[in-house]
């Protein structure tokens, strides 16, 4: 895998992932400073509007979900978009490269994967109980443009880390019969019992080799250590940061 860096918005209020070539798509994700982007909370709206507007972006061209955390990829001309309200998923691919996608995120992974030859992309909303979307998304995007699995570039964005995601043993147990042994990690805390963590990145990682993708790259920021980002973990159900990561062929 291949580190990239974030590039922060000289006010801190949003982040672009780095870029590798000027010919690819753009990434980026507001941050805590920016505020709420929730459609469905006091100023979402309106906090969208300005991250938009500060991008240079006209809203009508932006696609979104409602996210549900599951592991369902809809393209943008698919009827579900017809309708005056967002369809249920946690994927989005693009069926026109002058679209710009989005999801919501807030310690789940936003994953960005795109072919520059044929100017596909998506964007994707990766939880725990998420995790194997990007499996699905490939497989789509491989049906519907034509380009085998391996030859996308996926990029792994910033999302609660191993540092921080602490679980019960079940769901640990759970995490680990399907994505491997490498997905959770153990440690000993203080009484001298065990504790388990899960690994979003190891587990998307190893997909994604299973797969055969070759060029993968990652964020390597932890969403509630880096108090810049929103976080359910570190913010609590009630007053966390929705923040908006934004996918597309812009300037």
């Amino acid at each position: 895998m291949r580190r990239l860096e974030l590039h922060y918005s000289r006010d801190r209020s949003f982040a672009a992932i780095e870029n590798l070539d000027e010919s690819e798509p753009r990434m980026y994700l507001s941050l805590a400073k920016l505020g709420d982007t929730s459609p469905f909370v006091p100023r979402g709206l309106e906090n969208r509007g300005a991250f938009f507007q500060r991008l240079g972006i006209d809203a009508n061209r932006v696609k979104s979900l409602r996210q549900v955390h599951s592991k369902s990829v809809l393209c943008s001309d698919e009827p579900d978009f017809q309708g005056s309200t967002a369809p249920e998923g946690d994927g989005i691919c693009a069926a026109d490269p002058g679209e710009i996608l989005s999801v919501s995120v807030a310690d789940c992974m936003p994953i960005y994967l795109f072919h520059a030859g044929t100017r596909s992309f998506a964007l994707l909303h990766s939880g725990w109980r998420g995790t194997g979307i990007v499996a699905e998304a490939l497989t789509k995007m491989e049906r519907r443009f034509g380009v085998a699995a391996e030859q996308f570039t996926v990029v792994l964005g910033p999302s609660i880390r191993s540092c921080c995601y602490r679980v019960d043993r079940s769901r640990a147990d759970l995490f680990a019969r399907r994505w491997g042994g490498d997905s959770v990690v153990i440690r000993r805390d203080e009484g001298g019992g065990n504790t388990h963590y899960l690994n979003l990145l190891e587990a998307n990682r190893s997909l994604l080799e299973r797969i055969g993708v070759r060029d993968i790259r990652y964020v390597d920021e932890c969403s509630v250590c880096n108090t810049e980002m929103g976080s359910f973990r570190r913010e609590g159900p009630e007053v966390f940061t929705h923040m908006l990561a934004i996918f597309g062929y812009f300037d």
